[in-house]
């Protein structure tokens, strides 16, 4: 019995740990950690501002590699804040006045196949990049269904990448999203040791904000794999504009060099890891 109550007790603290956050010695299947630098930069994600009839939305993504068989059940990405102005929500009704929270947008995140590289001639550039190619999952996450904390803090830059727009030094403030995926829905991605699948993350913003100004960045990664991170824009219910490489832009450091973007994909269904240490706790347990 009082081995049962300590695997529960040991169970429950991990649940606690799995539900709030990760931290860089916890497992993962795929990372690429923020530049916590001065370099470091936030590229923008989500809708004009102002929005106005014709608003384009942002839609970011990169590629990862898969070499494993298992279920996708927790991502989290890093971000930032325009100028550090957070959303500010709309008045829920109880006559408290709501106050700026980094938690007040919708993020819907996708996984979609990859589309290679085509190369051009012989030291010249590629004829096409590689980019997400058929949308494989998607799930959508509404304020309060998943964790946001401070991350760090720093200056950092800001980066628009089709109005062309660089801000040095624009923000203080990172925040670490993380989102929890139920295993029912989860994607089962593909892949072997020997025989590897890439696959593509996207990230895209709805912000919810009274004074239509806060705009969400994705945080930069100094960590480079593979090929460039795409974004393109979508208008309502037209066909999107096709994926753009982004590269640092002119004024920054890296000017011309790939862009990365920071991001953790977890290795197994949490419930797996929570179950497997568990049993360490009992074990544990037993020996003393």
């Amino acid at each position: 019995m009082k081995h049962a109550i300590l695997t529960l007790i040991c169970v429950s603290l991990l649940v606690g740990s799995a539900l709030a956050d990760w931290d860089p010695n916890d497992p993962y299947k795929w990372v690429q950690p923020p530049d916590r630098s001065p370099s470091g930069m936030d590229v923008k994600v989500g809708p004009s501002v102002p929005p106005g009839p014709n608003a384009m939305t942002k839609v970011l993504a990169d590629d990862f590699k898969c070499i494993q068989k298992n279920r996708i059940t927790d991502i989290h990405i890093w971000g930032s804040w325009r100028d550090d102005f957070l959303p500010t929500p709309e008045p829920d009704g109880t006559g408290v006045n709501p106050i700026p929270n980094p938690g007040s947008a919708k993020f819907t995140l996708g996984i979609w196949s990859d589309v290679p590289e085509v190369p051009g001639p012989i030291g010249g550039p590629p004829e096409m990049h590689s980019h997400p190619g058929q949308l494989l999952w998607s799930q959508s996450f509404d304020p309060h269904t998943y964790q946001v904390r401070e991350a760090f803090q720093g200056p950092e830059d800001w980066y628009d990448p089709n109005r062309g727009a660089f801000d040095n030094d624009n923000h203080q403030i990172a925040y670490q999203y993380n989102f929890l995926i139920d295993p029912a829905r989860a994607f089962e991605q593909e892949g072997a040791p020997g025989a590897p699948v890439i696959y593509w993350l996207s990230v895209g913003v709805e912000v919810f904000d009274i004074e239509q100004i806060a705009e969400f960045g994705w945080k930069t990664s100094m960590q480079h794999w593979n090929d460039d991170a795409v974004w393109r824009d979508e208008i309502g219910s037209t066909a999107p504009s096709p994926w753009n490489e982004l590269r640092y832009p002119d004024l920054h450091e890296f000017q011309g060099e790939s862009i990365d973007l920071a991001f953790v994909i977890t290795p197994e269904p949490a419930t797996m890891m929570l179950l497997a240490a568990g049993s360490l706790c009992l074990l544990r347990k037993r020996r003393k």
